[in-house]
């Protein structure tokens, strides 16, 4: 049973500042709260990061006996399970929810701190030395990326509203606007789509509802003879 409740009185946060950052409605969150309704795997995900706290706490620690028939699929493909770095062509092949695996450049600008950082490890990528990590759980494996983004948020003097997922939003909104300085709008959502690995409706939506671009001035729009 999901104690988001308890869990929210205690961070004395209200049911709409949560709904809010959850960007649900106020309605759909109670119903999280009094289990009428289950928040989706991302969801849990933004929750435990508005809490601060492990997807496993969320559920008075039984996540695996309460949801396992719902979430243990997604969560292992979601998880990547599988790193093959390719140094000569500089790429890198990872095994996703989507596909059974996705090619993407690594930039130039990261590539030598990429082998330095890769020069001695095996296995995993980013997992932690001297552990088991193959026989780690997924939700494990979640909440210890989870309190390292914590410590270096910390370390950093970053503000705690600053989320990990406001990292990939700052650099999509960043990448975007360098590249609508020399293409069309159309052109730089197929660009983006390229490098996210988002389709492009999904690029667009994106831009739309966090008002990256706005719109000229249409005063002359609404001009009329009358």
């Amino acid at each position: 049973m999901l104690k988001i409740k308890e869990i929210r009185k205690n961070k004395k946060l209200t049911q709409k500042q949560v709904a809010d950052e959850l960007g649900v409605k106020v309605s759909t969150f109670s119903g999280y709260e009094t289990g009428h309704s289950k928040p989706d795997i991302e969801k849990l995900q933004k929750l435990s990061e508005i809490f601060e706290v492990s997807i496993d706490e969320l559920f008075n620690g039984e996540f695996e006996n309460e949801v396992r028939t719902s979430f243990e699929l997604p969560i292992k493909k979601e998880c990547t399970p599988y790193f093959d770095v390719d140094f000569h062509k500089n790429v890198i092949r990872i095994e996703t929810k989507t596909k059974v695996l996705k090619t993407k450049i690594i930039p130039r600008i990261i590539i030598d701190d990429l082998k330095t950082f890769v020069s001695d490890r095996s296995g995993f990528i980013f997992e932690p030395q001297n552990t088991d990590w193959n026989s780690t759980k997924e939700t494990n494996r979640r909440d210890y990326y989870t309190k390292k983004f914590s410590d270096f948020r910390k370390k950093n003097n970053i503000d705690k509203d600053f989320k990990l997922y406001h990292f990939r939003h700052t650099f999509i909104t960043w990448i975007y606007l360098e590249l609508r300085k020399t293409l069309s709008k159309e052109n730089s959502i197929k660009e983006l789509s390229l490098i996210t690995g988002h389709d492009s409706k999904a690029i667009h939506s994106y831009i739309q509802v966090n008002d990256i671009e706005l719109p000229k001035d249409y005063s002359g729009l609404l001009k009329r003879d009358y």
